[in-house]
């Protein structure tokens, strides 16, 4: 059998190059990568004179080219049978951008960030023993609460069950979170509602000729009543423009007339909706169309939003930017442990403890399923008595 070629040359172009049997392209041929042009192996130019090397040198460094390139190409070929976690987490991240929205993202980012943090990068063909101990060892170093360390073993799992389905991991990588007992949902009282808005109206009165500080606060009053009367996330408040509110833009008034605003994906900022339904959501409370009415009369008209910075620009960019002057109130106000989400858990409760049927609170707050609902509820024994007095005789 005659013995495959180990060098081979192509006279157009003047080069000597390397064949490799051991790396085999889609084609069925040998890959075959240019070590050295024809004059370059001929001549040593290393000096002040060129000189002509001997056929037994031009063998020898034809052959040390040829092992130096096998060396990079074997280094290459293993590395890219390597199915990197970071890699695919690359592919996770891009991929998501196509049906979720900018915060989901960094979300997704923050916990595989803590996910790499914690173990490394790694093969996923071959993982690491014991990944979930090590991760929940490192996201407890962190202090974290038990709700935020579930958290981000749901959206890592989530990672390995879109590996398991491309078939990239040889079988599913199971994480495992801590154990949560059941918590009754962070919401404000009356109160402490009032107070906070007190606080922030104070704000206002006390901005002076600081205009930034003065549209904040507003900003900050405006959130609130919205979050208080209307069960909104408050990424939904955040992105919501002025002409999908009735009040605002009467085309979108619904068929009886009736006060309502539209929770809809504004691609132009990144915002989808949860869940990818949009949703009309009644505006009922007379406090809050009082006050939309009120405010209307104080917009610029070059305002696009309903939480405006007064130039056309949303006041807050993420739902981490929004909550942090809330944050800062409620500790001013000693409220200890609560954030903004406990107001959406506010409305569903009051709504649940005043009878209202759980299916409409689950239709207004617009969860997939009624344990999410429930899971909100913190029920209020004085409402639970007066209906046990009148509804069981």
């Amino acid at each position: 059998m005659a013995e495959k070629k180990q060098t081979t040359t192509d006279k157009r172009r003047q080069m000597h190059m390397g064949v490799f049997h051991e790396f085999i392209l889609p084609s069925g041929k040998p890959k075959i990568v240019d070590l050295i042009s024809f004059e370059d192996l001929e001549w040593d130019k290393s000096g002040l004179r060129r000189r002509r090397r001997t056929e037994l040198n031009q063998g020898m460094i034809l052959s040390k080219l040829r092992a130096d390139t096998f060396h990079k190409l074997s280094l290459n070929y293993k590395e890219s049978k390597v199915v990197s976690l970071t890699k695919m987490i690359e592919k996770y991240i891009n991929s998501k951008k196509l049906t979720v929205g900018d915060s989901s993202i960094k979300q997704y980012e923050a916990c595989l960030k803590h996910f790499v943090d914690a173990i490394g990068d790694f093969d996923l063909e071959s993982p690491p023993k014991e990944l979930d101990e090590k991760f929940l060892q490192y996201l407890q170093r962190r202090d974290m609460s038990n709700q935020s360390i579930n958290s981000n073993v749901r959206q890592v799992q989530s990672f390995f069950i879109w590996c398991d389905s491309k078939k990239i991991t040889k079988e599913r990588i199971q994480l495992k979170g801590t154990h949560v007992t059941d918590k009754v949902p962070d919401t404000f009282s009356d109160s402490q509602m009032d107070n906070l808005l007190g606080l922030i109206e104070t704000h206002i009165e006390e901005s002076g000729d600081n205009e930034y500080k003065r549209i904040s606060a507003i900003n900050q009053r405006r959130a609130l009543f919205m979050l208080r009367y209307s069960g909104a996330r408050a990424g939904e408040i955040m992105s919501l423009p002025l002409d999908r509110i009735s009040v605002f833009n009467p085309d979108m008034l619904d068929v009886d007339g009736l006060h309502q605003f539209l929770i809809a994906d504004m691609p132009e900022i990144g915002f989808r909706v949860k869940g990818k339904h949009e949703a009309f959501v009644p505006i009922a409370n007379t406090q809050l169309i009082d006050f939309l009415i009120e405010d209307l009369a104080t917009r610029n008209p070059n305002e696009k939003w309903y939480l405006d910075n007064g130039q056309g620009d949303r006041q807050w960019n993420s739902v981490q930017t929004f909550g942090r002057p809330f944050d800062a109130n409620l500790r001013k106000l000693g409220i200890k442990g609560k954030r903004t989400h406990g107001f959406r858990a506010t409305v569903i409760s009051t709504l649940l403890n005043k009878g209202t049927p759980a299916v409409a609170v689950k239709t207004l707050v617009r969860h997939k399923h009624l344990s999410t609902t429930l899971g909100y509820w913190s029920p209020d024994n004085s409402e639970l008595r007066k209906h046990l007095q009148s509804q069981l005789k």
